[in-house]
């Protein structure tokens, strides 16, 4: 019985990692490995023992700050409120320490902030609809506008046509990941509607984001992942198409994808979704307020949106570069009769007939009310000189780490994103990393390759040289150390992740968020 069990095991696996690159089909064999172990009763036990000792090591380096803050933790209600004033004091000091990082322009990407001036009127426009709910139109109509034109005005910026004539429409979300989950099971219904589809799957690149892999979890569809372009960085047209299969019901493509900031083909993506008859996702959740423009001002864009025809929908997100506050995006699709497979209807409840669009019930109207008017203050004129500002100082900062001999650039710098590795055995990229973190930066670290990006906003405009000077001592203090030291920090994390099955990992981020979540 236990040999047949292992001989399905093992030809499962095999025929999963068909689908995988080398890289991906490695690490599919150590974690099914590991599946077969980690109930052992010594390896259970051993597993307990290294989480309690990595929670206890977290906790030391994670929270020291936030268990400082006000001088007391609370673990239940207090018994008398504290004053409003107090409440403020405290937050507003909090607050003028926690900032200084960002609006020094030392963080990569996290804050897509518009000037004091634009955050005071989001700030104002969010307080005076803190109360409303879209699910009463009819106390607050006003939000129902808002929200109608906050997705045309999106949806305008992605197709040639006039929005009433392209039939592309959409729906509010509270960011990226609600997006494309949203966008994962629209097409699963639809496909399995229309098609009889019941054991769905995506096909996407190994590069794009993990909201797709949980949209996948959630909604129990299959993953299929093919690899990168190993030059250019960019989804492996050839392998999508053989990865393409009866049950596939949607592509998936990203304009830029987050870790090496390139585009996609999704010209020659679209073609495949139209040949095939299934749907193409476009992952526009941080290029859908600057490719556009960038296009105008003479940018080289390739194509990337409802003017293909194999685009079924679209995530762009404007709580990054529509410069609104944070926890809005926007899912769009080619016509109705998709989206109404994202909706959900329960005609029978005893509580009378209940619909929403997304996955929340009760929504926001301040949220779509400040996304409404950072949209109408900035106009075309104002996302037009924000493109072009971003962009330059992404291709400067591009040029500076090329003009560095130990630094490679990837992906080519096509529209926010700047991204680097090591040219030389003797620089570990991610000791490189954990000196920029201690000069006071705050990059992002990637694997499988191993590099660094800084998403650059408006805060890096006029800073390039502050970055590009940290970056030169950064990269000199490291060659005085070697390639092959990764002893702490981020390279020592990396270095060990690379070793190891996704099993194991998956449990120290779940001691991860345990930590965060601990008072």
């Amino acid at each position: 019985m236990l040999g047949a069990v292992l001989c399905i095991g093992i030809i499962r696996l095999l025929s999963d990692s068909l689908s995988l690159n080398i890289s991906s089909a490695k690490k599919a064999f150590m974690q099914y490995g590991y599946n077969l172990v980690k109930f052992l009763p010594a390896v259970r036990d051993k597993l307990k023992e290294e989480k309690l000792k990595l929670e206890s090591d977290m906790e030391k380096s994670m929270k020291v700050k936030s268990r400082k803050i006000g001088g007391k933790q609370y673990t239940s209600l207090p018994a008398q409120g504290m004053p409003g004033d107090d409440i403020i004091a405290l937050m507003e000091g909090i607050t003028k320490e926690e900032n200084v990082m960002w609006q020094e322009g030392r963080v990569s990407g996290a804050v897509y902030h518009g000037g004091r001036a634009h955050q005071e009127l989001l700030n104002k426009a969010f307080n005076l609809y803190s109360l409303a709910n879209p699910l009463h139109p009819d106390i607050w109509p006003s939000g129902m506008k808002f929200e109608s034109e906050l997705l045309s005005m999106t949806a305008s910026l992605m197709t040639s046509q006039p929005v009433q004539q392209s039939g592309v429409c959409g729906s509010t979300t509270s960011g990226g990941t609600e997006s494309i989950i949203l966008a994962a099971k629209a097409h699963r219904d639809y496909f399995r509607e229309k098609h009889g589809i019941t054991k769905p799957e995506i096909v996407a690149c190994v590069s794009a984001h993990a909201a797709i892999e949980k949209a996948c979890s959630m909604l129990c569809i299959k993953l299929v992942q093919v690899p990168m372009d190993p030059v250019t960085f960019k989804c492996d047209v050839r392998a999508m198409e053989w990865a393409i299969g009866p049950n596939t019901i949607m592509l998936y493509s990203s304009a830029p994808q987050f870790p090496q900031g390139v585009i996609d083909p999704i010209s020659d993506i679209s073609k495949l979704a139209v040949r095939y008859g299934v749907g193409l996702h476009v992952d526009c959740c941080l290029g859908g307020f600057i490719l556009p423009f960038a296009r105008r001002l003479g940018y080289d864009i390739p194509d990337f949106d409802f003017d293909l025809p194999g685009v079924t929908s679209m995530s762009v997100d404007t709580h990054k570069y529509g410069f609104t506050l944070k926890g809005t995006s926007i899912v769009l699709y080619r016509n109705k009769e998709l989206r109404h497979s994202q909706y959900f209807c329960f005609a029978d409840w005893t509580g009378g007939m209940y619909t929403t669009p997304t996955i929340a019930g009760s929504r926001s109207t301040g949220l779509i009310a400040q996304a409404w008017a950072s949209l109408v203050t900035l106009g075309e004129e104002g996302f037009m000189r924000n493109a072009r500002d971003i962009i330059e100082t992404a291709r400067n900062i591009g040029k500076g780490v090329k003009n560095i001999p130990e630094l490679e650039v990837i992906g080519n710098v096509e529209a926010m994103i700047v991204c680097f590795r090591s040219a030389s055995s003797d620089i570990n990229i991610y000791s490189v990393g954990d000196k920029m973190t201690k000069r006071g930066w705050s990059l992002n670290s990637l694997q499988s390759p191993a590099a660094i990006h800084l998403c650059c906003t408006l805060q890096h405009v006029g800073r390039e040289e502050v970055f590009l000077g940290d970056l030169r001592e950064c990269v000199e203090a490291c060659k005085t150390i070697g390639g092959g030291s990764a002893a702490e920090g981020n390279a020592a994390i990396y270095g060990m992740a690379a070793t190891l099955p996704p099993g194991p990992l998956d449990e120290m981020l779940k001691v991860y968020n345990d930590v965060v979540y601990k008072v």
